[in-house]
């Protein structure tokens, strides 16, 4: 005990720390990202990111563009091209706009970027009488590279209408080949129900077009309140969708695995219900998550940790050798050791390969925070350990630093989308 392959537990441990130092830039980011023209005091940039290699993608879903001026919230996505010397301060390479763009829009709640394609979510386009319909739009890059813009295509839910409205763009995401967009319609079906539903659209023959579903997917236990949705991630032929209000309302959560039919996406319910054991009504689990392959990660923001009302857990859930199935079970159970009450840790998620990156937007009075876990080699395991803890680094309160993630092999992006003035994302490694 205490060794592996000849090397001490503590070496291992320090080891760990040393590549996730080395990996991130210590705890300093490397670059500071921001809108060229936020207007002051009427902004949320860094509210939604997304990384797909060198390209990262920031949302602002209050932002004001066009004629649309003040704080109307029509909303706009960020995109960022890593500099060919390496990440650093910089404004954006393009901005992306919605051509019917209309006040309280909310466009940019959502982003995603797979390859040449980004998604970004609109859920209250177009509002009428306080109902918000949604729309998810598309942005392929040309030939020339990214450049200000409007949509490519626009995705829409053909069973929605002014008198109900679904909120579709809620959340956003891609599958690996970028062929296969998912939007939650987390209001469905209408009439203030939010029992919450995800509509797949897949890329035509012919490229991507304006279109609605190809298939939908919702819960085979759905009720109203379960918000089936709030949040889901894709990877390979399988969609993790989060409900953290289940079952109806009482907030103890619920994760729905979907995963791909050899014929192709149809409407069905879910492969899977997973939950877990030690969960309680008001834990919020699947408030976030994160899938990578055959792991899951899961926040559940506001558990009681050692008295310590809302600060929060992240759970690992592994898929079994034969496919997902309905289960309780988990891998681990992680916290923070020096996590406060009302900290939120789990309100963001972000996995990939043995490197996991929680969010904790509620700590020291919602400055926020971010955490950094490396996977042990005998696997994921219960702790409250972490290699690296990252706090906004303009000290600002609130800053709601760590309410949004990304993470992709040994790059992370951290939102604080209350930063003052307008709201900023910081890049952790990748230099």
């Amino acid at each position: 005990m205490g060794k592996h392959f000849g090397v001490t537990r503590s070496a291992v441990v320090v080891m760990a720390c040393m590549w996730t130092l080395l990996a991130f830039g210590a705890e300093q980011p490397v670059a500071k990202l921001t809108a060229s023209d936020g207007i002051v005091g009427f902004e949320s940039f860094g509210d939604a990111v997304a990384l797909d290699g060198n390209t990262i993608v920031v949302g602002d879903e209050t932002a004001s563009t066009g004629q649309c001026q003040g704080p109307c919230q029509q909303g706009a996505a960020y995109v960022f091209v890593k500099p060919a010397g390496g990440w650093h301060n910089m404004t954006q390479t393009a901005k992306l706009t919605p051509s019917d763009g209309q006040s309280l829009d909310t466009f940019g709640a959502s982003v995603a970027i797979r390859g040449d394609t980004i998604a970004v979510g609109a859920p209250c386009h177009p509002h009428s009488a306080g109902r918000c319909r949604g729309a998810v739009y598309l942005f392929v890059k040309p030939a020339s590279g990214w450049a200000d813009m409007t949509e490519t295509a626009q995705l829409l839910a053909s069973d929605d209408h002014d008198s109900v409205g679904f909120d579709l763009g809620w959340s956003v995401a891609i599958n690996d080949t970028g062929d296969t967009v998912f939007g939650d319609a987390l209001g469905w079906p209408g009439q203030s129900c939010s029992a919450g539903n995800i509509y797949v659209f897949v890329k035509p023959a012919g490229g991507w077009t304006s279109t609605t579903q190809t298939a939908e997917l919702t819960a085979s236990d759905s009720q109203c309140n379960n918000v089936l949705g709030a949040t889901i991630s894709a990877s390979g032929d399988t969609l993790v969708a989060g409900a953290f209000g289940w079952p109806g309302g009482v907030s103890q959560g619920a994760s729905y695995v979907f995963v791909k039919p050899a014929t192709g996406w149809s409407t069905a319910t879910e492969t899977a219900e997973l939950t877990v054991s030690d969960g309680l009504p008001g834990d919020d689990f699947g408030y976030s998550v994160s899938l990578a392959g055959n792991t899951l990660a899961a926040g559940a923001p506001t558990v009681t940790v050692g008295g310590n009302s809302q600060q929060g857990a992240e759970y690992i859930l592994l898929k079994p050798a034969s496919g997902w199935v309905n289960s309780s079970s988990f891998a681990a159970r992680i916290t923070a050791a020096t996590g406060q009450a009302r900290d939120t840790f789990g309100g963001a998620s972000a996995l990939s390969g043995s490197r996991l990156a929680v969010g904790a937007a509620g700590a020291s009075g919602l400055m926020g925070a971010a955490y950094e876990y490396t996977k042990p080699l005998s696997g994921w395991q219960t702790t409250s350990r972490y290699n690296l803890k990252l706090t906004d680094p303009a000290a600002q309160r609130p800053a709601f630093f760590g309410g949004t993630l990304a993470l992709q092999g040994n790059v992370l992006v951290v939102g604080a989308d209350l930063e003052k003035p307008n709201g900023a994302a910081y890049v952790y490694g990748g230099k």
